[in-house]
Formats: structure tokens, C-alpha cells, sequence
């Protein structure tokens, strides 16, 4: 079986195939990027258009929470 690493930039975190993020990265998340890409991530499969959306979304908040020390503020919800 091949190593699956969480999807947070830099991150080496060994995780299951099914998730996309390590427990510590997930937390940082927003709870509507997580939701979309609990709906929208399957394993093993391309990702659609709206989970690659949301993946590029989470990464970049994950970073800033990393480096600024806390989450990204945002206006609304995860926009389509």
C-alpha cells in the first residue's frame, strides 16, 4: 500500500487514504471547506472541480493559520 501525507503544504503527516488532512490540520480548517470536501473528496479517484477548489482553498488557509497564528477571516462561507 502506498504512503498517503496530509495535503497541508509542508506537511509529512502519514494519514489513511480516505482523509486528506493530518487530525492537526483538519482542526484548522473552517467547518464549510470541511464539509465540501467531506462531500466532494473520494480516494483514489481525480478530483472534481469543486473538491480542487476547496483543496487550494484549505491549503492556502492552513497556511496563513500557520504563519499568522490564527485562521484567515472571511466575509462568508466558501464561495462556488
Amino acid at each position: 500500500m502506498r504512503e498517503h501525507n496530509c495535503a497541508a503544504i509542508g506537511c509529512r503527516a502519514v494519514i489513511l487514504p480516505t482523509e486528506l488532512f493530518c487530525e492537526q490540520h483538519d482542526r484548522m480548517l473552517q467547518s464549510d471547506i470541511r464539509t465540501i470536501l467531506g462531500r466532494h473528496y473520494r480516494p483514489g479517484r481525480r478530483h472534481t472541480k469543486v473538491c480542487e477548489r476547496a483543496l487550494e482553498q484549505a491549503q492556502q488557509e492552513i497556511l496563513f493559520a500557520q504563519v499568522a497564528g490564527y485562521r484567515l477571516p472571511r466575509e462568508a462561507d466558501f464561495e462556488w
